[in-house]
């Protein structure tokens, strides 16, 4: 009696399923096999480099790799995808509305800001990064990981983490204001970008070795923004979007420079080039606190610098909640 039950509910789901698909707006059929289309595409495309690496290189470099990977996707996770999805259903659900109230240059002004962010924070993961991977492994990993080519590696992959999170904020904005149209263009593009992604992993790689597969990210990183920022040019061909104004203040870039400067004599000072496996642990720790007092410094001057870049945004948000 309870399994007929339990059949009879079954069937009568199913049925109600299969009537709602039918009501389901063509359009909106549309767009999902675009959305779905554009996810597979996206998941070769993050996963080509895996298949390369296993193909190409020893299980050693393998190792390797996938450390750095692991260590990158962290950051990958934890800060970059909850923002690009906060961009994303910000601007999905103000696109229409937008456009027709004629606002596009409140849009455009507050994607200048996101990527004046983004710039902020690449340029203090590139001032810092690649003088402190050696620190970072020897803490994280123990001193055994970080004699290998790992920190080398992390060198390269900061700045491969920095084109992700500007593609990441470009994506986001793209896919939220893109129409059906756009959508189609968009998945053939992933196409070729996983062509050109495939091709130049293989040759680098043949080439560079491990390096050469963190540089081909890069340059599909820089190649996929470069398409998103085109697609913003014509999105906002009504309203202002310089690309300059993504930069940061001038004295924030100087202060960043003269940071990468000092940290880069300390990592000399201290842990010298193959001079690695005599570095001692009081060595590596003065090198850290040594870098994270020019960090705070850093971070106050940006603070006052670009004071009028967080205004901005606590005013959007504020607008956003009115």
């Amino acid at each position: 009696l309870y399994k007929g039950v339990l059949f009879k509910k079954m069937v009568s789901f199913q049925h109600l399923a299969l009537r709602r698909v039918g009501d389901i707006d063509a359009s909106m059929v549309s767009a999902y096999r675009s959305f779905t289309v554009q996810a597979i595409e996206k998941h070769f495309l993050g996963e080509g480099e895996k298949f390369v690496m296993a193909v190409f290189q020893p299980p050693y470099d393998q190792g390797v790799y996938g450390l750095v990977n692991n260590l990158g996707s962290i950051v990958v996770r934890t800060a970059f995808q909850p923002f690009e999805q906060a961009i994303f259903t910000a601007f999905s659900m103000t696109s229409k509305s937008k456009r027709k109230a004629g606002s596009l240059q409140r849009q455009a002004d507050l994607l200048l800001l996101l990527l004046k962010l983004v710039s902020v924070f690449a340029g203090i993961c590139i001032a810092f990064g690649p003088s402190y991977s050696f620190t970072l492994l020897w803490f994280s990993y123990g001193k055994k990981w970080a004699l290998t080519e790992a920190p080398r590696i992390l060198s390269v992959y900061c700045f491969y983490i920095s084109a992700m999170a500007f593609n990441g904020v470009s994506e986001a904005f793209m896919h939220a204001t893109a129409d059906e149209a756009a959508l189609k263009r968009i998945n053939a593009s992933l196409v070729a970008f996983s062509i050109i992604h495939s091709v130049t992993s293989i040759v680098l790689v043949k080439t560079l070795g491990t390096y050469g597969l963190v540089l081909a990210g890069c340059v599909s990183m820089l190649t996929r923004v470069a398409y998103c920022w085109r697609y913003t040019v014509d999105y906002f061909s009504a309203a202002k979007c310089p690309l300059g104004s993504i930069l940061p203040a001038p004295a924030s870039m100087a202060a960043g420079l003269v940071c990468c400067a000092l940290v880069v004599v300390s990592e000399r000072i201290h842990i010298p080039p193959g001079g690695e496996e005599s570095a001692s642990f009081d060595k590596v720790l003065r090198h850290f606190l040594f870098g994270a007092g020019l960090g705070v410094t850093l971070l106050f001057i940006l603070y006052r610098k670009e004071n009028a870049m967080l205004n901005s945004l606590k005013m959007f948000r504020k607008g956003k909640e009115e």
